[in-house]
């Protein structure tokens, strides 16, 4: 985990080409592992800079990317 900010986001930070299910997964273990409901998963690429936002439902361990 890069930054936990205000005790409920993390902030998962990558510099790879694209972002794939690898970094996904590890932003979502993070959530579940904690229970931190939102993520966010920036990627600072040469090529073009992404940025992907998740909600998890802990009630249900369900996860939404909006």
């Amino acid at each position: 985990m890069d930054f936990l900010c205000k005790k409920n986001v993390i902030i998962e930070c990558k510099a790879v080409d694209t972002i794939g299910g690898a970094q996904r997964q590890q932003l979502w273990n993070y959530m579940r592992l904690t229970k931190i409901p939102i993520g966010i998963l920036v990627n600072f690429s040469p090529v073009k800079n992404q940025c992907e936002h998740y909600y998890l439902d802990t009630a249900t361990d369900t996860m939404f990317l909006f």
